[in-house]
């Protein structure tokens, strides 16, 4: 980066922040490489990164904000996201990393609800640039160099979780270690980098390792990925069921080598599907965002078993049993696990250990997912779990996703089960999947409300939007 800032003051910040002394370092070291592989055949070098990223620190140093300030970063596209993401850094806050595709409205809702002393501006037909707020009683924080992560926000309002960026790089630096990722490979971005997911396994890799990341216009990335030779691809389980859909999908790059998939569950149909008409096996990766990577897959075989590999170096997993429960819970503890939630402190995220909302149990050294808590669903007085059912229909052919529910019986009172099943119009109906269900389910458990959709609806984590499916009403 420039000397903008007196050399004793750009030393002190590089010192308490490791991840600009990284970055630092791979410009130095080679200021030409690429950051950024561009669909039309550029490429963005370090140096000219270090260098947007430099004039948006300009533009932070003269709105005069406190150190460890919050700062509301969204952005979608790759090459503002990095240069203002390394600009918040170089100036001492805070970024609160949220979806660049959010509407106006949930932005609004995000900056109500955080208070950040300045915004990320992405105004069409204008120059992205951050802009004051002013506040009654303003956020910040005093602590070390941080970024905030948001939870999906699946149970209600996200939750804002300060990641120190010592626990960031362990994230990062465990996920390119068991990935084998490095400054060699050439990973498809396709990913928010403001989500946890691609935050650890392209972003950071790309700004410390020296990753080149492989951007592409949203018409046809894979032109962009034999163009340059992709040979990383992680991606979520919605884009792989899209894929599947496909009459004709197109070819992968024969560079390719390793294909991931998190941010949802995988289901095994999925995972043998693709690798048999694909020709490619998918790697299942676990994590969260307060935790970043939990476990990984590395020989491409856990999918088609329901199972999510094993614990990654350096994390420690164990199943803790609940009072009152018959499921174990997941708890996680580690280098990479966040400090805590912002602004309230939870009892779930403290002390280097996060208690997960998901249950699990151990089946040959690999975890397996048994559901969530809260999830489960009263039925006449008996208690069902979802995640069983789904599991039962995903097993199904021509199923090529499931969700269940309960939803409210106004003739018995309490709940009824509800399938929303994914698949190709008229290739099941509901005497079908009743009657599968009934071979292989006990009689409570078989869902009495079934709706047909070509897909199911997903966020832009590619996490299933349990809202939407809330909403769908049976034709």
């Amino acid at each position: 980066m420039a000397p903008s800032k007196s050399l004793a003051c750009q030393r002190e910040l590089f010192a308490s922040n490791p991840l600009l002394a990284r970055f630092q370092k791979l410009l130095v070291a080679d200021p030409e490489a690429p950051v950024l592989l561009q669909t039309d055949g550029s490429t963005l070098s370090r140096s000219q990164l270090a260098a947007k990223a430099e004039l948006l620190t300009g533009d932070l140093r003269s709105l005069h904000l406190a150190r460890g300030s919050l700062v509301l970063l969204a952005e979608a596209q790759a090459e503002p996201f990095l240069a203002a993401f390394l600009a918040s850094l170089q100036e001492g806050l805070c970024p609160i990393c949220a979806d660049g595709h959010s509407p106006e409205a949930e932005l609004s809702r995000l900056a109500k609800q955080f208070r950040p002393s300045a915004v990320w501006t992405n105004t069409p037909g204008q120059e992205s640039r951050w802009e004051a707020k002013s506040w009654p009683k303003p956020s910040h924080i005093v602590a070390t160099p941080a970024v905030m992560k948001l939870s999906s926000g699946s149970s209600g309002e996200p939750k804002g979780i300060i990641v120190p960026i010592p626990a960031l790089l362990a994230d990062s630096d465990a996920l390119s270690e068991v990935m084998l990722l490095g400054p060699r490979e050439r990973a498809l971005a396709k990913l928010p980098f403001s989500h946890s997911y691609g935050m650890s396994v392209l972003a950071i890799p790309a700004l410390t390792l020296g990753m080149p990341l492989i951007v592409t216009d949203g018409h046809d990335p894979w032109a962009a990925g034999r163009k340059w030779q992709a040979t990383f691809y992680p991606t979520v389980p919605a884009v792989l069921d899209a894929w599947l859909r496909l009459a004709k999908p197109p070819p992968l790059p024969t560079s390719l080598r390793l294909i991931v998939s998190a941010g949802a569950p995988l289901t095994e149909a999925t995972a043998e599907a693709f690798r048999k008409r694909i020709g490619h096996s998918i790697h299942v990766f676990y994590g969260t965002s307060e935790t970043g990577g939990i476990c990984y897959d590395p020989s491409g075989e856990a999918g088609e078993r329901g199972t999510l590999g094993c614990p990654i170096p350096g994390v420690r997993v164990t199943l803790e049993a609940v009072p009152g429960e018959d499921l174990q819970r997941v708890v996680v503890r580690g280098p990479a696990v966040a400090e805590r939630y912002w602004p309230l402190q939870d009892p779930a995220l403290q002390s280097g250990c996060f208690r997960s909302t998901d249950s699990g149990r151990w089946q040959d050294g690999e975890l397996f997912l048994t559901g969530r808590f809260g999830d489960r669903i009263n039925v006449g007085g008996k208690k069902v779990h979802p995640r069983e059912i789904e599991s039962v229909l995903s097993k199904l052919e021509a199923v090529d996703g499931v969700a269940v529910f309960g939803i409210p019986d106004p003739e018995r009172g309490g709940e009824r089960l509800r399938a929303v099943i994914a698949c190709q119009k008229s290739k099941l109906d509901y005497a079908t999947v009743s009657a599968w269900c009934r071979r292989h389910l006990a009689p409570h458990k078989v869902p009495r409300s079934i709706l047909f959709v070509d897909s199911l609806p997903t966020t832009s984590r590619g996490k299933l939007d349990r809202k939407a499916l809330q909403a769908l009403e049976p034709s």
